[in-house]
C-alpha cells in the first residue's frame, strides 16, 4: 500500500443510508481505498506471486481487524454488505487470503485521461495476470472439489473411513471444518448412531454430500425424538418401592 499521496472521496458517501447508522461501515470502506493499489505491485494470493492491478489488494479477516480493531466476524459482515448489497466491491477468497476489488475504482480515483485510455486499450496486463491465475485456481477447486482435502485429518473423517465401508461410497465426503462443525453441534453418540443407521440404509447410494445427509437425519432424529408419545400411561406413577408392596400384598391375600 502506498505510504504517501491521497484519495477522492465523494459526497454521495454521506447520502448512503449506513452512514449514519454504522460507522464501522464507513471506516473499513475508507480503509479498503486506502489498500487498493494505485500503481500495478507484486502481492501473494494463496501462496502465490500475482502482479496486482489498480484498485485491488490482498488481504484477510485477521490482517483486516489488526490494521482496523474491527472484528472479524464483523468485517466479513459488512465485506458481504458492500459486494452484495452496495456492489460496491467483489471478492474472490481463497485458504490463505483474498483479493478485493474496488468496483468502478478508474471511474473515481484515476485521472479522466488515463480512464480513457484504460477502456480504449481494454485490460492491462497486470489484470489478464490476475483472471488466468483466477481461472486456473476455479479449474483446481472443481476438479478437486470430490477429493479429500489436503491437510490434517479430523479425528471425525478417520473414524468415517475406518469404521463405514458404504459411507464411503458417498461422492462428498466431509472436510476438516465440517467434521469440526459437527462435533461442536452434536454429542459424538448422536453422530455415531446417525453413522450406524446411515451405513445400513439400503437407499444410501442416493445421497451425494455426506456433512448435509448427517445433518438432515440428526434433525429429523430431534424432531422424532420431540414428538415421541410416552410409553407408559401419565396417570401410573408406581416406584419399586410401590410395585414390591404390591407385590407382597398379592401373595399374603
Amino acid at each position: 500500500m502506498c505510504k504517501n499521496g491521497w484519495i477522492k472521496i465523494y459526497k454521495q458517501l454521506e447520502q448512503k443510508a449506513f452512514y449514519k447508522k454504522d460507522s464501522e461501515k464507513v471506516h473499513l470502506w475508507l480503509h479498503l481505498l486506502f489498500k487498493a493499489s494505485h500503481l500495478p505491485r507484486e502481492e501473494m494470493l494463496n501462496n502465490q506471486p500475482i502482479l496486482i492491478p489498480n484498485g485491488k489488494f490482498t488481504t484477510g479477516r485477521k490482517q483486516l481487524n489488526l490494521e482496523t480493531g474491527i472484528s472479524e466476524s464483523k468485517i466479513e459482515r459488512i465485506l458481504t454488505y458492500f459486494e452484495k448489497i452496495e456492489q460496491q466491491i467483489e471478492q474472490q477468497k481463497f485458504s490463505t487470503n483474498r483479493l478485493i476489488s474496488i468496483i468502478n475504482w478508474e471511474q473515481y480515483q484515476e485521472t479522466e485521461q488515463r480512464f480513457e485510455q484504460q477502456v480504449n486499450n481494454g485490460r492491462t496486463t497486470s489484470e489478464q495476470q490476475v483472471n488466468t491465475l483466477l481461472d486456473s485456481y476455479k479449474t483446481i477447486l472443481d476438479s478437486n472439489k470430490n477429493k479429500k482435502e489436503e491437510g490434517p485429518m479430523h479425528e471425525l473423517q478417520k473414524f468415517v473411513i475406518d469404521n463405514y465401508f458404504n459411507i464411503k461410497k458417498i461422492p462428498k465426503q466431509l472436510t476438516f471444518i465440517e467434521s469440526e462443525n459437527l462435533i461442536k453441534d452434536f454429542s459424538k453418540n448422536e453422530i455415531k448412531q446417525i453413522l450406524d443407521d446411515l451405513e445400513n440404509y439400503k437407499k444410501i447410494n442416493n445421497y451425494t454430500n455426506l456433512n448435509l445427509t448427517i445433518r438432515k437425519w440428526l434433525k429429523l432424529a430431534k424432531e422424532r425424538k420431540a414428538n415421541a408419545k410416552p410409553i407408559y400411561n401419565d396417570r401410573i406413577n408406581l416406584t419399586k418401592q410401590d410395585i414390591n408392596q404390591a407385590a407382597a400384598d398379592f401373595f399374603t391375600h
